[in-house]
Formats: C-alpha cells, structure tokens, sequence
C-alpha cells in the first residue's frame, strides 16, 4: 500500500534493527496481511478467520457496510468501532447493541455480532505533540502535514 511505500522509502530513517532487516528481506512485507485494493464482497473468502479494515467507517455504505450486512447475524463475528460515530449512522447506532439492524436492502436481521468500540483519533493537539517530541528527542523533525499557518506555528512553538 501506499503507507508502507513511504517507510520503505525512508528505511534509513529506521532504527538499527529494521535497518538490519532490510538486509535480509522486506519487513515490511507480512504473511497474514493484504492490501484488497477492491473488493468484490460476494466472492470475498471468508470461511476462515478474518480482520477487516474497511470504510466508510460510519458503516452507512462501501465494503464495511457490505461486510457487516453479511457478517452481523452471527455471533462468532465482531465490529470494532474506532473513534467517533456520528450520530444517525449505522455505526451510532449498534453501539447501543439494538437486537435488529435494517440491512442497505432493508431487510430486518438480528444483531447477534459483538460491538465494541475503542476511543481514537488520528490526531493530536499541540500538547500531546509537545509531550510525545520530547519524549522522544529527536535531533531533527520534519512536519509534513497540516495548514502552512498552523504547521509554522507548530514549528515556532518547538
């Protein structure tokens, strides 16, 4: 995927032991693990274990409300809600555990799935960045993301 090209890009900004695992191979390249591009969730092979990363994470349409319509009925399944949930969405809505969830073709079918939900945020305020730099210490740091004026506030503030 996309994410992993950047660390292969920039290994040599990696510790010692990634580095060294370079040399040997991909560690970055994992047996159990693909990245489904697209997906086609009637033909989708799911008569194993399987975790799935999927959006919208709202589970108001895509892949992970195709997932879920199939997988919900049965209780050996799960959903883990990471973050937010707006409220009048799918995912607002089975954090409650209702018995019934109305499926994208508005069938009624049993919740029998686990719902959990995990607080998250992909982002940060200025305090949790300040703690977590120097925590670390680097000796350089590159901000690549983020407003201009808010990223050269950032700057000027560390």
């Amino acid at each position: 995927s996309r994410a992993l090209r950047v660390y292969q890009t920039y290994s040599n900004m990696m510790n010692a032991r990634i580095r060294s695992q370079m040399d040997l191979g991909n560690p970055f390249s994992f047996t159990h693990i693909r990245n489904l591009k697209s997906i086609d969730v009637n033909n989708f092979d799911d008569r194993g274990p399987s975790v799935v990363f999927a959006s919208p994470g709202m589970l108001q349409s895509g892949v992970s409300r195709q997932l879920f319509d199939r997988w919900a009925t049965d209780p050996k399944n799960g959903v883990l809600i990471a973050g937010y949930a707006v409220e009048h969405t799918l995912a607002k809505e089975i954090m409650s555990q209702p018995k019934e969830v109305v499926t994208m073709e508005g069938r009624r079918q049993p919740l029998n799935a686990l719902v959990d939900y995990v607080s998250f945020s992909a982002h940060v305020d200025f305090v949790q960045n300040r703690d977590f730099i120097t925590s670390v210490n680097p000796r350089n740091i590159i901000l690549v993301h983020g407003a201009k004026e808010e990223m050269g506030r950032l700057k000027g503030a560390l």
